[in-house]
């Protein structure tokens, strides 16, 4: 009998598996399902604000503050700093901070600057003992009454045609103004209360043609 029984191939491997309604799905996620969307439309306040940042970083990169001295001088202690040379236009550059800045200042050189009053130099140069402001196109010397402390000033090549605030500048000892606008020998009186000074140099005024 064992002859004539035949043995069936066996299926397991050819049975489908059924679909499970249940299963997961491996399709793309809705749009209900995803993260929210990145809005790249700038806002007209955003624009506004970038605008700002911009105009100040334009202000600050003018003031010549704590930064700009330190690239300018190589790194140096600016506490320590006592002779300065700089180049600037007051119309954009600031120095009104640089008594603050650098505290023991005592020399500094502007010569061939635009600086349109002496009082853009701010009030705190308080050791300040040695100024050259030669052709800055200076017309008057407002504001050096601040600089009581100044012993020598130099402001050739300007059009100052009037020494009376100098009056009463007690340590100043040499000035030198060749090449302004003196005109006549009243120079000497606004001058005649500074007592400790030494020389004064007038070449290349009109005082020079005076009678």
């Amino acid at each position: 009998m064992s002859q004539g029984v035949r043995k069936l191939p066996s299926m397991a491997g050819n049975v489908p598996v059924p679909k499970q309604s249940g299963s997961p799905s491996r399709s793309r996620p809705s749009a209900s399902r995803r993260g929210p969307e990145v809005d790249t439309v700038t806002s007209s306040d955003e624009v506004a604000s970038e605008d700002r940042y911009d105009e100040l970083e334009a202000i600050s990169s003018r003031v010549i503050g704590e930064k700009y001295l330190i690239r300018l001088t190589n790194g140096a202690d600016l506490l320590c700093l006592k002779h300065l040379t700089l180049l600037v236009n007051t119309s954009y550059d600031s120095l009104l901070d640089l008594g603050d800045v650098v505290p023991n200042l005592e020399s500094l050189v502007l010569d061939g600057s635009v600086i349109e009053s002496v009082r853009d130099l701010g009030t705190n140069l308080n050791r300040l003992l040695s100024l050259s402001m030669n052709n800055c196109g200076l017309v008057d010397l407002d504001g050096i009454g601040v600089l009581s402390g100044l012993q020598q000033l130099s402001v050739c090549d300007n059009d100052i045609s009037d020494c009376s605030t100098l009056t009463m500048h007690e340590s100043l000892e040499d000035l030198v103004m060749s090449g302004n606008r003196i005109m006549d020998f009243d120079v000497t009186s606004s001058l005649s209360s500074c007592a400790k000074l030494k020389s004064l140099v007038l070449s290349r005024n009109p005082i020079e043609k005076a009678p």
